[in-house]
């Protein structure tokens, strides 16, 4: 698995809940953001990415969305 992430849109196949893992993207002067990693994604075209919650961020039915995180940053 790599830890490198992307931003682009990608088609993806198929979802599977994790736990134990967290992204960490550092802030220059400031405290690292640290982001739990909530599932792993698996787009038709490349590897797996881990995806973070979106802050804020509900459906109607007050469930979490799930995005890619930053393109800076690894997974820890």
């Amino acid at each position: 698995m790599s830890d490198k992430q992307t931003t682009n849109e990608c088609d993806i196949v198929q979802i599977t809940p994790c736990s134990g893992w967290s992204f960490r993207h550092q802030n220059e002067g400031q405290a690292d953001s640290v982001y739990p990693v909530a599932a792993w994604a698996l787009p038709q075209d490349s590897g797996v990415i881990g995806l973070i919650p979106a802050r804020g961020a509900v459906t109607e039915l007050n469930i979490a969305r799930l995005m890619l995180p930053p393109p800076v940053g690894r997974l820890i």
